[in-house]
């Protein structure tokens, strides 16, 4: 069960490094449209 867990959390790992950029400006887009471009949002948690 532990062995599964990891795999599935280093796909999930996988996938949100691949999907960060957009998700990433997306949010920001969405909580500050004009300040979307702001080097803090790359820091904000992923849901």
């Amino acid at each position: 069960m532990a062995a599964a867990l990891h795999v599935d959390l280093r796909t999930s790992i996988k996938f949100m490094n691949q999907s960060r950029n957009y998700r990433a400006s997306l949010t920001a887009h969405l909580l500050c449209p004009r300040r979307s471009q702001s080097p803090n949002f790359a820091s904000l948690p992923l849901t």
